[in-house]
């Protein structure tokens, strides 16, 4: 919402002691949004819960069938990474989380962000960088297909200097930065899977090998 907000034109009038408040007069209000969440796993299930209490309508993309009884009640529309078109074109932003998988790779490159030109969608992507390109992304800026994008993760790290993505309006870069962890968490945790083993109970966060996350 930042980028929709203009809060680094803001920072750019601030270091130039301009006072412009035509500029910034207009905005959307946040529970008129929908975001469309690819992958709805532990991260992208917390997006929905904080996104829901600010009212928008959450849209959740996955690659498995989601059943009653492990649907997200902040969720209010799920769909198959089949039906991505549908979710692109509904979407005024749309937050990747998916993992780096054979099936995942390369899934939002070519002209997939076209999807996105009704609404010309935010893209913010904190999952994998290979999910798409940077090439992908500038194409979809400068045909208006997508109205900014708010990337912590890339197709190669580090991002080059010589990349476009640097310089085109409309982007905020992180460095990998978007999940931090803290050493009481870990602890906990640990703590906690270590009990679940002691006593011969299921683990947390477990890794399906076969399916790569």
């Amino acid at each position: 919402h930042m980028l929709v907000r203009k809060f680094i034109c803001m920072s750019h009038d601030q270091k130039d002691r301009k006072w412009n408040p035509r500029l910034f007069i207009k905005c959307r209000r946040v529970n008129d949004l929908t975001i469309g969440i690819l992958g709805v796993g532990d991260a992208g299930r917390e997006v929905a819960r904080v996104c829901k209490s600010f009212g928008m309508t959450v849209w959740g993309v996955t690659k498995s069938h989601v059943t009653s009884e492990s649907a997200s009640p902040y969720v209010d529309q799920y769909r198959h990474l089949d039906d991505l078109s549908e979710v692109l074109a509904v979407s005024d932003y749309v937050c990747n989380i998916l993992p780096s998988t054979p099936e995942t790779r390369g899934i939002l490159c070519g002209d997939v962000f076209k999807h996105c030109s009704n609404k010309k969608s935010v893209f913010v992507n904190i999952g994998r960088g290979d999910v798409t390109s940077d090439q992908c992304i500038v194409k979809a800026i400068r045909n208006g297909w997508l109205g900014g994008a708010i990337l912590d993760v890339f197709e190669s790290e580090p991002l080059s200097t010589d990349s476009e993505l640097w310089k085109i309006p409309g982007v905020s870069i992180s460095p990998h930065v978007a999940g931090c962890s803290h050493g009481d968490e870990v602890a906990n945790i640990f703590v906690d899977q270590m009990e679940r083993y002691v006593y011969g109970q299921p683990f947390l966060y477990v890794i399906d090998w076969k399916k790569g996350y």
